[in-house]
């Protein structure tokens, strides 16, 4: 039979380990993921001349996980950015702009996606499971040179790599 100590002490552990497992959901670890989306859309252009382009890009796609954890598969996304292309006979540019993304729960991350053919993704907002969402990711071109099919509209795929944290 526990003694009246022994039995104290057992509560103290209990309470100990009772606050620790209240507190771990509010934290994960941080989480990779590495993705590629394929996307297309309107390239309307506000200014064209040979010294300076201005235009902008909006579409949609989906997205593939490479990861062996599967995050963000089979998501689909819809964008807005804006360019200016900096050196238009190499065609190097500078873009912003915002990217939503919708899970196939329907629950929608939005992330900020800057730079230029090197992009930063930077996640904002998330809804449901993604409430709390931080990190960001690279993204680069992986389909360099396609031919558009439909004049005003571009199509291709990126590589996305970076870390999240849902914090509650």
């Amino acid at each position: 039979m526990a003694t009246r100590k022994e039995r104290r002490s057992s509560v103290i552990v209990c309470g100990f380990v009772g606050i620790f497992l209240l507190f771990v959901p509010l934290a994960q670890a941080e989480q990779p993921f590495d993705i590629t989306y394929c996307a297309a859309g309107a390239l309307p252009f506000l200014y064209e001349s040979r010294e300076l382009a201005i235009g902008g890009f909006q579409g949609t796609g989906i997205i593939r996980s490479n990861h062996e954890n599967k995050i963000f598969d089979k998501t689909t996304l819809q964008f807005m950015l804006v360019f200016k292309v900096i050196d238009v006979s190499s065609g190097k540019y500078i873009a912003n702009g915002y990217v939503k993304l919708m899970d196939p729960d329907g629950d929608i991350i939005v992330v900020e996606d800057s730079g230029g053919p090197d992009e930063t993704w930077k996640f904002l907002h998330g809804t449901g499971k993604w409430k709390g969402i931080t990190g960001e990711g690279k993204a680069i071109n992986i389909t360099h040179g396609s031919k558009p099919i439909a004049p005003g509209t571009l199509q291709g795929c990126r590589r996305v790599t970076g870390t999240f944290e849902l914090t509650k």
